[in-house]
């Protein structure tokens, strides 16, 4: 009778620990997901993989600003008057 308890018990605790083990695992994993899609994400902006539309509020902003940009070079070729 102890022995046929000891074994169940064995089955019990190692069956928890498999089921604990799983869910770290499976966490792990998900978080190891994250971190890569994250890393590509950002290697594609580096490498200009990652096209911005040009409705996107941020980029409209910016593209306003360099339309309306006027550029005065003063040339001045160290003339003296």
């Amino acid at each position: 009778m102890k022995k046929a308890l000891w074994e169940n018990g064995v089955k019990i605790s190692f069956g928890a620990l498999g089921i604990i083990y799983f869910l770290y695992l499976k966490r792990y994993l998900i978080q190891e997901w994250d971190i890569y899609q994250t890393k590509k994400r950002e290697r594609d902006v580096n490498t200009n993989k990652v096209q911005f539309s040009e409705d996107n509020e941020n980029i409209k902003f910016i593209l306003d600003e360099e339309k309306n940009k006027t550029y005065r070079r003063k040339l001045d070729y160290n003339k003296r008057e």
